[in-house]
């Protein structure tokens, strides 16, 4: 796994880690590495990964396929709590998983799934064009969530606050038969 932080003034922290899978840090008897990115713990301990390792068992069973077992690992931090507001992106093995609007990160993976359930628009639309659609489709669908934003918005991914952001954005466009 390789994890890209950007910050705003320029800066990309690279964390790598690839030689994770190998033996050496965990012993003789680690089979693979799991890997956790945890943002659910980004205001008080900052983003981290924590990383556990699977063991071949000293005495297999009469399974037919014995279970290795789970160690508890590490925690690295990958940014601390105080780090967080000069954040732009987080970039996971090329795939943006987070990034800042309106001073909100953006969940890109639940904005992705999202994408794919809901929207059937251009491929190569903007990001502000496709929360917006989204949105729509979703006010128009779930009656239920007409008068609650947040929790349309929490269906895609977007902070209100990013999404209003996006709406401003996308109603600052030119009309397509508009001259520019």
């Amino acid at each position: 796994m390789k994890v890209e932080i950007v910050y705003g003034d320029g800066r990309i922290g690279v964390f790598d880690t690839a030689n994770l899978v190998a033996g050496q840090p965990f012993g003789r008897s680690c089979i693979t590495a799991e890997l956790v990115m945890r943002f659910d713990m980004a205001d008080s301990e900052g983003i981290c990964l924590d990383i556990h390792h699977h063991d071949i068992a000293e005495e297999a069973d009469d399974a037919d396929v014995p279970f290795a077992d789970r160690c508890r690992g590490y925690r690295v931090c990958l940014a601390e709590a105080g780090e967080l507001d000069g954040i732009e992106s987080i970039v996971v093995d090329d795939r943006v998983v987070a990034w800042r609007q309106a001073g909100r990160f953006v969940d890109g993976v639940r904005f992705e799934r999202a994408q794919r359930l809901w929207y059937s628009d251009s491929p190569n639309a903007g990001d502000n064009y496709k929360a917006c659609s989204i949105y729509d489709y979703l006010e128009a669908a779930r009656p239920d969530l007409r008068s609650d934003p947040e929790a349309i918005c929490a269906l895609f991914g977007y902070p209100v606050e990013a999404f209003v952001e996006a709406r401003q954005a996308e109603n600052a466009q030119p009309e397509e038969d508009e001259e520019v």
